[in-house]
């Protein structure tokens, strides 16, 4: 065999290889949304078990772990991410979720903060950082935030924090 039929051998086996995990990743998402999620983890499984570094597949199967509590599972996932994507503002946003869903809040405040650090044009975190500094006691600097989504046209804030921020 020749040396160029054996390169486009390889080329065509990694294609038709990614477009397998292109077709499972669909498939999982697609649970995913369906709320199927025993399914959708394990085809994000099936996926990160072929390939380990399909940043969708780990992505997913990090929501998938937070919404059923998994949450050493969704660390897990969420740090190779972050090594897979790194600096990017959505991992910090989904770590500061993770948090959040533990009760940790400033843990939580803390990866909002370093999302919208990370991209300031992430705009939806003015509001997600407002209301943890509101409900952590930290009005002053809550209406801060406020401020800031409300020029970012980004609202969506309860009574409480307009009353206290007017």
């Amino acid at each position: 065999m020749k040396i160029s039929t054996f390169i486009f051998s390889i080329i065509v086996l990694v294609a038709c290889n990614n477009i397998d995990v292109n077709k499972q990743l669909e498939h999982g998402i697609t649970k995913y949304k369906q709320d199927s999620l025993a399914i959708a983890l394990n085809t994000f499984n099936s996926i990160i078990s072929q390939t380990d570094t399909s940043k969708k597949a780990y992505l997913y199967r990090f929501l998938v772990n937070l919404d059923i509590k998994h949450y050493e599972d969704a660390l897990k996932d969420i740090e190779t991410l972050e090594i897979l994507d790194s600096g990017k503002a959505y991992i910090y946003a989904n770590k500061g979720a993770l948090f959040y869903s533990q009760n940790n809040y400033e843990e939580a405040l803390m990866n909002y903060k370093t999302a919208l650090q990370k991209d300031p044009k992430f705009t939806l975190m003015y509001n997600t950082i407002s209301h943890m500094l509101f409900a952590t006691g930290k009005k002053d600097e809550a209406c801060d935030y406020y401020l800031k989504s409300i020029e970012n046209d980004k609202t969506g804030f309860n009574e409480q924090i307009i009353e206290y921020c007017k």
